[in-house]
């Protein structure tokens, strides 16, 4: 058996792997050849980044938009619902985006993939349960629909300028919060391709799927050498 010594601080650093700083520097080399030469969900001119940023962003702003609609305690139910789906799908959602984004290595790339998939579902769950399954209308048919209600959404009735009243906009909001997760869950569908490019780039995640080993899988390029962006 090997007499276990301690490192000298003066040694350098290794990742989980025990590669060294310049085997390390090697493999994000590498990464970065390969993203250039693949691009994001829609053509070939749109960077996997700039998407990235993009849904950075949006997840913020959703963030902070219903941190400033908040249900107040009066309405535990649709609180609850809120409390779920921002911290449960938006948070994981920018949080994995800024951790692909911004860290190093190849499980940042495979984890955001997976919480991608995750929201997919889970944004459905949130919407689904609340809206439809509970049918909740006591709480949430005032707070959007009702501007006389207080307190109510930032954009009471939508539906208004449309000529519908209180009862015809409860009907409307229950068919858009059904429909939202269906054509939010396919614009997240687009960023999943993006982000499941980004996830091949890098060399650690060859032989890896999104949850365990596959060794068939290998990057593939998507655009050939010399039209690579840089």
């Amino acid at each position: 058996l090997k007499r276990w010594r301690p490192r000298s601080p003066c040694a350098p650093a290794r990742d989980a792997s025990g590669a060294a700083p310049a085997a390390m520097s090697d493999v994000e080399a590498e990464a970065e050849a390969r993203y250039k030469q693949i691009h994001g969900c829609c053509c070939k001119c749109c960077s996997v980044r700039a998407e990235g940023w993009f849904f950075v962003a949006f997840d913020a702003w959703v963030i902070a938009f219903c941190i400033k609609e908040w249900p107040p305690p009066e309405l535990p139910g649709l609180a609850i619902m809120y409390t779920c789906y921002v911290c449960g799908v938006v948070a994981p959602s920018l949080l994995a985006w800024l951790w692909a984004l911004l860290g190093r290595g190849g499980l940042a790339r495979r984890v955001l993939c997976r919480v991608i998939i995750w929201k997919i579902v889970g944004f459905a769950l949130c919407f689904w349960t609340y809206f439809v399954v509970l049918r909740r209308e006591d709480e949430w048919g005032p707070f959007f629909c009702d501007p006389d209600a207080q307190p109510h959404a930032i954009n009471v009735n939508p539906f208004k300028k449309y000529g519908l009243d209180v009862e015809s906009c409860v009907h409307y909001i229950r068919v858009l919060m059904v429909a939202r997760p269906v054509y939010y869950g396919g614009i997240f569908a687009l960023s999943l391709k993006a982000a499941y490019q980004y996830m091949r780039a890098h060399p650690d995640n060859d032989g890896k799927g999104l949850f365990g080993d596959a060794p068939e899988y290998r990057f593939k390029p998507m655009l050939a050498d010399d039209a690579a962006a840089p």
